[in-house]
C-alpha cells in the first residue's frame, strides 16, 4: 500500500494529478473473505493516513530510496538503459524526497478503498471524479475479466488457479504504461510468477505456430496446433471438458532414452560419426508439406535401427 501511495505521488508530480490511479488487491474468490481483507485495508490506510498527516513518513522514505528495488533506483535504471525503447522512456523522472513527501499529503485525500464483487455495494466509479480518484480495488471474479481498472500501477495478485486461459485473464498487469512504467509493481508468489513466464513462452511458440500455418495456407484442422505445458507444473491449457478433442504427446528430445555423458574424443570415431550423420540428413530428402507433424515424418524405428546397425560412437568408454 506505501508503495501505491508513492506512485500516486510521483503521478501527481508529472502531471497527472487529474488522471486515475488503482491499485488491485485479489487474493481469494470467497466474498466473505474478501469483505476481512477489505477490513484489514481499512485499518492499515488508516494508520498509514495518520502517519502521513503527522509528519512520519521514515517507512515511505526508506522505500523511495532503496538502493535495491526503491522508486529512485527503477527510475534511473530504465532512463540509462540503452536497449529499453526510447518511446517508455517518455516521461520518467527522478524525483527527489522532499517533493514527494509534500505530495503525499494530497494523495491520501483522494483515496478510496472498495470492495467489488456480487455482495458488496461498492462500484468502481471513475467518471463521477473528472478530477482523478486513487482506487484500492478488492475482489475476485468481478475483477479478474470484464472490468477496466484505469491507471492500474500496483497489484497484489496471489490467487491460485489451475488454467493458463483463467491466469491471462486475471493478470491485468501487462502492457505499456507511457509515463509511468517506472511505478508499477506487482505482488505475487514464486509459483504464480513460474506460471507466468510458463505461459509466455507457450504464448510465443502457438503465435509461430499460427503464422506457420498461415504461410501454408492450412487450417487448424489440417495441421493440428499444440501447446506446451510442463510435467512439473500443475497447470494446463484450459479446463478440460474444453480439451476433449486434445491429444496429449510427450516430446522426447533423448532419441531412444540414451544419454551421452561424454562425448567421443579418438579421431577415427568422430570422422565415422560425421559421415553416418551426414548420409542420415541426406536420406532424410526434402522436406514438403506432408512431412510437417510432430515426428517430422521420419519411421523413428527404422532410422534408428540403421544408425544402431552402423556402432555410432556414442561416448567415450565405447
Amino acid at each position: 500500500m506505501k508503495h501505491f501511495l508513492l506512485s500516486c505521488a510521483a503521478r501527481n508530480l508529472r502531471g497527472q494529478e487529474y488522471e486515475h490511479n488503482t491499485m488491485l488487491i485479489h487474493v481469494v474468490r470467497f466474498t466473505a473473505q474478501q469483505s476481512d481483507i477489505k477490513e484489514l485495508v481499512d485499518d492499515e490506510f488508516n494508520r498509514l493516513k495518520n502517519e502521513i498527516k503527522f509528519g512520519d513518513t521514515s517507512g515511505f522514505k526508506k522505500i523511495w530510496e532503496d538502493k535495491e528495488s526503491g522508486f529512485e533506483k527503477t527510475s534511473e535504471s530504465i532512463l540509462n538503459d540503452s536497449s529499453f525503447p526510447e518511446i517508455l522512456k517518455k516521461g520518467v523522472v527522478i524525483h527527489p524526497w522532499g517533493d514527494i513527501k509534500a505530495e503525499l499529503v494530497k494523495v491520501v485525500d483522494k483515496i478510496l478503498i472498495a470492495e467489488v464483487n456480487g455482495v458488496a455495494k461498492d462500484v468502481l466509479e471513475y467518471n463521477n471524479y473528472p478530477e482523478g480518484v486513487n482506487y484500492i480495488a478488492i475482489g475476485g471474479d468481478k475483477l479478474s475479466r470484464g472490468l477496466t481498472l484505469e491507471g492500474l500501477t500496483t497489484s497484489y495478485y496471489i490467487r491460485t488457479v489451475n488454467y493458463y486461459d483463467s491466469l491471462m485473464q486475471m493478470g491485468r498487469w501487462f502492457g505499456y504504461r507511457n509515463g509511468y512504467n517506472d511505478l508499477c509493481r506487482l505482488y505475487t508468489s514464486s509459483d504464480l510468477l513460474d506460471a507466468f513466464q510458463n505461459i509466455s513462452v507457450a504464448s510465443q511458440e502457438i503465435r509461430s505456430e499460427i503464422k506457420v500455418m498461415n504461410a501454408l495456407g492450412k487450417t487448424p484442422k489440417d495441421f493440428g496446433l499444440w501447446i506446451a505445458s510442463s510435467p512439473y507444473s500443475h497447470y494446463i491449457p484450459t479446463a478440460r471438458n474444453k480439451m476433449r478433442h486434445a491429444e496429449k504427446m510427450f516430446i522426447n528430445y533423448s532419441l531412444w532414452g540414451n544419454q551421452m555423458p561424454t562425448l567421443p574424443w579418438k579421431k577415427d570415431d568422430v570422422l565415422k560419426n560425421f559421415d553416418f550423420t551426414s548420409d542420415f540428413l541426406k536420406n532424410l530428402g526434402e522436406p514438403s508439406e506432408k512431412n510437417i507433424k510432430r515426428d517430422f515424418g521420419l519411421n523413428k524405428t527404422k532410422e534408428k535401427k540403421i544408425i544402431v546397425e552402423k556402432e555410432f560412437k556414442i561416448s567415450a568408454q565405447n
